[in-house]
């Protein structure tokens, strides 16, 4: 049996001053230089496993930027060793310290949902000649829905987002690296580029949701207006019905970022959780609605990788 192990990668650590030619750290970006070279290595020796032996990540937050990186990277490793078993074992720098932050880990479960691969399914629909390539649309739930912004927001041929309970992509949960969203060139560390500010979303959330989002989302929402970025923002009750007015509910938290700890928010922990793991049925036909309303502006054109 050939085994392959990487041990870590660090990805996402940014240290000194110094930056590349398109704003990036040169720490952060010697890194990822190394550890696409090592994915490198592994796809060329084609062993029967692969063992990723603690700290993938710098941080248990790690930026944007580092997981879609590492979401590309693992997915040209899926797609070159299709059979092979890909372990990932937390170190001390992403293990989480608490119950309630969760594994950034589990977000690799599957390694189906990232960038690339939505890419190469999208391609692969088009092709069929049985797509109406100016009404591609995204939508997710939770996570899912974070990923939704972030993709559609950087894909002109996606003609619009509808999503449900998005923690903010940008910046959440004691983020160690927040990023602004502009839609100039990003002018630092702190900022993040989108290149498609003209899509129309449509936020649906709970008032009263999981660890205190909604202010989060609110957050989102005034980050993605400031480049007027085309956004609906809805705001619903406990039994689903609109919020009256479109606020968060005080009780569940206040704070923009969210709430990591459960004795920070009690009530978010608890009905909040209840709200925001349910799918809020009377609200579909709206989502559904919104999509029809927005054909795109621009046609899908191919841009997966193989």
């Amino acid at each position: 049996m050939k085994l392959a192990h990487i041990a870590d990668p660090h990805l996402g650590i940014r240290q000194y001053h110094r930056q590349t030619s398109a704003g990036i750290n040169q720490r952060e970006a010697d890194i990822a230089q190394a550890f696409r070279a090592a994915i490198d290595g592994v796809i060329a020796a084609r062993p029967d496993a692969v063992v990723v032996a603690g700290d993938l990540f710098h941080s248990v937050r790690p930026s944007n930027s580092a997981i879609v990186f590492a979401f590309r990277q693992f997915q040209r490793l899926r797609d070159a060793l299709p059979s092979a078993p890909i372990v990932l074992i937390a170190g001390n720098h992403d293990t989480p310290r608490s119950v309630e932050t969760g594994s950034i880990l589990r977000l690799f479960e599957e390694l189906n949902v990232d960038v690339a691969t939505i890419d190469h399914y999208i391609d692969a629909e088009v092709a069929t000649g049985k797509v109406d390539t100016r009404r591609i649309y995204v939508t997710g739930w939770s996570n899912g829905a974070a990923m939704g912004f972030l993709y559609g927001l950087n894909r002109t041929g996606i003609a619009a987002a509808a999503v449900y309970t998005a923690p903010n992509p940008f910046e959440a949960f004691n983020d160690p690296c927040p990023q602004t969203p502009v839609s100039r060139r990003a002018r630092s560390d702190g900022e993040i580029r989108l290149t498609n500010k003209r899509l129309p979303v449509y936020h649906v959330h709970n008032a009263c949701d999981i660890a205190g989002i909604c202010p989060n989302g609110e957050l989102l929402l005034s980050q993605l207006l400031t480049i007027r970025v085309r956004f609906t923002d809805l705001i619903i009750n406990d039994d689903e019905t609109p919020a009256m007015p479109n606020v968060c509910d005080a009780a569940c938290g206040t704070n923009p970022d969210a709430d990591v700890n459960f004795a920070d928010n009690p009530e978010g922990y608890t009905r909040g959780s209840q709200n925001h793991t349910r799918w809020p049925k009377s609200q579909t036909q709206g989502m559904l609605d919104f999509f029809r309303a927005h054909g795109g502006h621009a046609r899908w054109r191919p841009i997966s990788q193989p």
